[in-house]
Formats: C-alpha cells, sequence, structure tokens
C-alpha cells in the first residue's frame, strides 16, 4: 500500500539502516541481503545481520533498533507515498463494507502516523504493530488480534502482505494455497 521511498529496498528503511550501523561502526550488507529480510521483526533483522559481520551480542542488537528507530521516526513521513491507485482501493473496499486492518512488523504507531498522514486512518478498524504488545509475525497472533478487533472470523478474512514472512504467518492462521510457477509474494493472497 505504502512505499517508503523510491526504489527498493525502501529508501526509508535503508537510510535508517545505514545510519544505526554506520554509527555503531559496522559493516552493511548488500542490497540483495537487505532486500531478503524485509519484514522481518527489527529485533531479528538486527540480529541475523550483526551476526553476520561476526558480532554477537544483545547490547549491540538494541542499541541498532534505537538508533535505527530514532532515524526512521525523523525521516519516515516524508519518504513515504501511497502506492498508485491504493487510496482508491482502500476506499473502494470502504465502500463495500469491508473491515480493513493493518497488521505489521514496523511499530504500530508509525503505521497509524502513516495513515493519518494520508487521511486514511479511518477506513481501518485496526492497526497492529511491533510495540502494541502483541508477538510479531511470523506468529499468528497480530493477525488473529486485528481480526478480533474487526469482528472478522478468519474464515471471512483476506490477507494480503508482500514479504515472504507474510506467507509464514498466514499459513498459521488460513489455509495457503499452493500456485505452482507463481510466487506467492507477488500474488495477492486469498485464505478462504
Amino acid at each position: 500500500m505504502i512505499h517508503s521511498g523510491p526504489g527498493y529496498p525502501p529508501k526509508a528503511g535503508r537510510e535508517s539502516y545505514c545510519h544505526a550501523v554506520s554509527a555503531l561502526g559496522l559493516p552493511l550488507i548488500k542490497a540483495e541481503e537487505f532486500r531478503g529480510k524485509i519484514g522481518v521483526p527489527l529485533e531479528d533483522f538486527f540480529a541475523q545481520t550483526i551476526s553476520l559481520s561476526g558480532h554477537a551480542c544483545a547490547d549491540l542488537v538494541s542499541e541498532a533498533v534505537r538508533i535505527f528507530r530514532e532515524r526512521y521516526s525523523q525521516i519516515y513521513l516524508a519518504r513515504t507515498s501511497l502506492m498508485k491507485g491504493a487510496a482508491e482501493v482502500v476506499k473502494e473496499l470502504n465502500n463495500k463494507g469491508m473491515k480493513l486492518g493493518v497488521a505489521t512488523n514496523k511499530l504500530g504507531r508509525f503505521s497509524r502516523e502513516i495513515l493519518k498522514h494520508f487521511g486514511l486512518e479511518r477506513f481501518f478498524s485496526s492497526v497492529l504493530g511491533a510495540g502494541d504488545g502483541i508477538p510479531p509475525k511470523p506468529a499468528p497472533d497480530i493477525l488473529l488480534r486485528a481480526l478480533s478487533e474487526m469482528g472478522v472470523g478468519k474464515n471471512k478474512a483476506f490477507y494480503v502482505g508482500d514479504a515472504p514472512i507474510d506467507i509464514e504467518s498466514g499459513a498459521y492462521c488460513y489455509r495457503v494455497p499452493q500456485r505452482k510457477g507463481a510466487s506467492l509474494c507477488r500474488s495477492l493472497l486469498c485464505f478462504p
């Protein structure tokens, strides 16, 4: 639904990552490695990337997350735009009586602010993320809580994701259709 800056990986996330590892004197990972880790909880992301550099320290991970979020909080609204047609789709789904929710590993407060920034918050019955007291994806808890807040049974829900972790979390809650020859990450995921 959103772009966090032009290009891929998303600019706000990549810039915040570069800022954090530079501040800590750690080496940067390659863009391909970065791209493969998008969507995982930030603590896991930094634990994995810091261990790739030969370092291993929980304090270092906590500090990297703190620095990342501090930088991200300064730039994310300016670096975020809606995907073409996203606002129209959200409004059309709302007009058809569908309840919408967001379940993300991004801080929930950032997600709520992004929706507010674009005037879309009123269309969402549930917006949950990191920092909201729920285990992050791939655990199913965040999806199940969003469904509960929306008053929607999982047999009546559609889950759309853009990263492998979304498929993993959806599989805990729903029967995942297997599509031969197609990447589920690039498909609309519908879970009956």
